[in-house]
């Protein structure tokens, strides 16, 4: 199954963080994380630094 391919906002690496930590492709997917540059970041979070973000919901 190719879920890399409909999460074009997920870099590769740190898609292979998420794998090596021992999650799925399929729940990386179902996560929704996302990889962001130092503005989105600045934007999301106030850090101007580029990373991973990791949405979480109630």
């Amino acid at each position: 199954m190719e879920i890399m391919s409909s999460t074009p906002h997920l870099s590769k690496e740190h898609f292979a963080e998420l794998q090596a930590s021992g999650l799925t492709e399929e729940q990386i997917a179902v996560a929704g994380h996302f990889s962001v540059n130092r503005g989105k970041a600045n934007e999301l979070v106030g850090y101007k630094l580029p990373g991973l973000i990791f949405q979480y919901s109630d």
